[in-house]
Order: C-alpha cells, then structure tokens, then sequence
C-alpha cells in the first residue's frame, strides 16, 4: 500500500508553495506474521509502486528515502489490538484467533519524501 495517492500528488503539485510529500510503500513481509494469522495472502504493492512512479515521472524530486525493516515483539496484553487496528482484521472473527502464537510483528517499508523540484 502506498499512503499517497496519484490524486495527492497531483493536488501538491497545484500548490504554489513546494511542500514535502511524504510517501509509505509496505513491502511483502510487512506484517506478515497478521497475515498468516488471518489468512490473508502475501501483499504486493507493484501495481501502487508503478502508479506512483508514472504520477510522479519528473514533477518531483526526491528528497529523502529510508527503508525501514525490523521485528516488534508483542506483548500478549497487546496482541489483539495490533490484529484489530489492521484492515486485515475488517473480515476476521478476533475469537476465532489463536493469538498465543503472535509473539512479533515484522515492519517491513520504504519512507520517500518527495517535493516539486
């Protein structure tokens, strides 16, 4: 999933004033231990990532870009609430997960900043 849109790149490249553009591209394994918890498949953003390199063919420049990929452990007091705060929960039943096994969650993504040159 990538957090800016093609329409919002558009909309900052109206503004008179060049602002920051910040954009999150998830990749594969991002929350990937969810996923499996919830039967949700493996996540592919290259359709989001391909659009949003065609929106931003050279009206901005890129200003910063870190990747960021680390395991979070999860406390079992926790566990539920990191399953319900994701859209992959929308269409799970929360009872009918074993939740004991959600011992982590990995973080998986690419930080852009993005302004017009």
């Amino acid at each position: 999933m990538c957090y800016t849109s093609p329409q919002i790149m558009e909309e900052t490249e109206n503004r008179i004033e060049p602002l920051p553009l910040p954009t999150i591209r998830r990749y594969p394994s991002y929350l990937r231990e969810i996923r499996a918890l919830t039967g949700k498949g493996e996540y592919d953003n290259g359709d989001v990532v391909r659009r949003l390199d065609e929106a931003g063919d050279g009206r901005f420049a890129m200003l910063a870009q870190e990747t960021l990929t680390y395991a979070a452990p999860l406390d079992a007091s926790v566990r539920a609430d990191a399953v319900r705060m994701t859209p992959m929960a929308h269409t799970a039943d929360l009872s009918s997960l074993d939740l004991s096994s959600l011992s982590e969650i990995t973080i998986d993504m690419e930080i852009i900043a993005l302004a017009r040159p």
